[in-house]
């Protein structure tokens, strides 16, 4: 007797609930076959196969894995008959990676999800799905693929209504940038995180403002030494809740352009995370780049003028290094100087007001040297005889001292 596709769902209806309660995976996985079969009308294998997904958080992690890693294969390019149910299990799946911390086993599989092709995902669903791959691709220090995906879902953003996920994407915006080492743009994302008011979101407690004032004061620390990083080392300084940072010193420290002891170095480099200890091509770290030109941009305010092979004694480098850290600033206009590389000097720029002072000076100088021309020359109209004095070797003050004697 030939079964009707009435008694063929009914028999996979009971094989199913069979297999759920038993956790069985290989029977799981038969009756998956079966479901997304082309020969089972989808009246009967939807509603089934939705029943399937919906009971997988419930198996265990094992089975929950590989029954939907089958189904997923097993879907094939049916995937548009089954989108809803395909989707959602992705997530649980993923949910279940996520779990076991396998961070780039999640994204793969939510990246799976068909956001350009599928015609049923809304605007709000597509930001909140890849910001989330975005978030899972940083835990795994996979930058490059959060970048990609953060920069999908920007686009969506403008219509986004959903305060929580916004603030997720800028959380991973100011991740991506801090891992990329791009410090200063980082520390000023950190600080706007920081200032929202508590409660604007579940997210946003009065710790989670804190831990990201004190990101953002050490990325502040570990950008470049110029005009930008000034200017946020003052904003930070003057927020009255860095105080209480652990951070504070160093932070204190620069922003009053003071010479950094080691010392002070070695206690902040142990609050910094592994990418900020990371060591450049150069084969110096992150930090004692931005420490030796934090303590250069220092100097600049101590003295007028420093041989290279002081300057790097003060620094802690070589007479090289230092003229080659000088070299950089200046020419990225981070530092204002000239370089006088035949006798191994650097000459600090000391800024406008002080290049008006040294002309006013100046100007100074030429009118008493001209207002006393001036008296000289009306005392030699007056008195011809001084400049037979001053002619036969006196000089002016002997003829001076010689007219003075006569009128005595």
């Amino acid at each position: 007797m030939v079964s009707t596709p009435r008694d063929r769902a009914a028999s996979l209806e009971t094989a199913l609930a069979t297999a759920l309660a038993a956790a069985d995976m290989p029977a799981l996985q038969a009756v998956a076959t079966s479901l997304v079969d082309d020969s089972l009308a989808l009246s009967a294998s939807v509603p089934l196969l939705a029943r399937l997904v919906a009971a997988v958080p419930s198996l265990p992690e094992p089975v929950a894995i590989a029954v939907a890693e089958h189904v997923l294969v097993a879907v094939g390019a049916r995937v548009p008959s089954f989108e809803a149910e395909v989707t959602g299990l992705r997530e649980k799946l993923a949910a279940v990676y996520e779990a076991q911390e396998g961070w780039a086993a999640a994204a793969a599989t939510l990246r799976g999800i068909p956001f350009d092709g599928s015609h049923t995902l809304s605007a709000a669903y597509k930001l909140r799905v890849q910001v989330k791959i975005a978030r899972l691709y940083l835990e795994d220090d996979n930058t490059v693929e959060a970048e990609m995906f953060l920069n999908r879902a920007a686009p969506l953003l403008q219509d986004a209504d959903d305060q929580a996920v916004a603030l997720q994407y800028r959380v991973a915006f100011a991740r991506i940038l801090d891992a990329k080492r791009r410090f200063a743009e980082a520390a000023m994302q950190y600080y706007s995180l920081s200032q929202l008011p508590p409660g604007t979101t579940a997210e946003v407690t009065a710790d989670q403002t804190m831990e990201a004032l004190g990101f953002a004061v050490r990325c502040a620390v570990l950008a470049p030494a110029g005009p930008q990083r000034s200017r946020i080392l003052s904003l930070l300084w003057k927020d009255e809740r860095s105080r209480r940072l652990d951070s504070w010193a160093i932070l204190e420290a620069m922003h009053c352009q003071r010479l950094l002891p080691p010392a002070l170095v070695a206690t902040f480099a142990e609050t910094l995370a592994p990418h900020q200890r990371a060591t450049l091509a150069d084969g110096e770290t992150v930090l004692a780049r931005a420490v030796v030109e934090h303590n250069l941009a220092a100097a600049a305010a101590l003295y007028v003028n420093i041989g290279f092979a002081e300057l790097g004694e003060l620094l802690g480098v070589s007479a090289a290094r230092a003229e080659e850290t000088a070299a950089k600033m200046i020419q990225e206009g981070r530092m204002k100087g000239v370089m006088d590389q035949v006798d191994g000097v650097l000459e600090f720029d000391t800024g406008a007001d002080a290049k008006e002072a040294v002309l006013q000076w100046d100007a100074q100088i030429a009118s008493v040297c001209a207002e006393l021309d001036s008296c000289v020359e009306a005392i030699l109209t007056r008195h011809p005889e001084f400049a037979l004095v001053a002619a036969n070797g006196g000089g002016t003050a002997d003829a001076v001292e010689h007219a003075g004697r006569s009128r005595v």
